[in-house]
């Protein structure tokens, strides 16, 4: 695990999965046939409400009122100091998530107040992201 600086905000579009995790696999599909441009990297965010964890698929925003303009949530991935590890080939064993944001979520320098992301930077891989606190 290791901490990077993410040095700009990232405006996201979102689409909010109608169960998790049952529900990820086709929020993804439905924001790509939602979505026109072709999309170079997806996210996933999410967090817990009223003792249920909420997902939500999302591309980067391409331009300044295209969530709107579909009818789809944004979400401001904003910049700041992160802890990340990077899941590879997390399709064969989607568990490897799950442990990875486990470990996270345990730090005490973990910023709960901001949700978990999931950048795709490849089909295979996946980097964990969550904030953290600002001392």
């Amino acid at each position: 695990m290791t901490t990077f600086q993410l040095e700009r905000d990232i405006n996201l579009v979102c689409l909010k999965a109608t169960s998790f995790p049952a529900g990820i696999r086709a929020a993804f599909a439905k924001l790509g046939t939602i979505i026109k441009h072709p999309a170079k990297e997806y996210f996933g965010i999410s967090y817990f409400e009223n003792g249920e964890i909420v997902y939500k698929a999302a591309v980067e925003q391409r331009d300044q009122g295209e969530a709107e303009s579909l009818g789809l949530e944004t979400f401001i991935f904003e910049k700041g100091t992160y802890f990340t590890e990077t899941v590879n080939d997390f399709m064969n064993d989607p568990s490897k998530v799950k442990d990875c944001f486990e470990r996270m979520l345990a730090l005490p320098e973990f910023d709960e107040r901001f949700p978990c992301i999931e950048w795709y930077t490849s089909p295979n891989d996946v980097r964990c992201i969550v904030r953290k606190k600002i001392s």
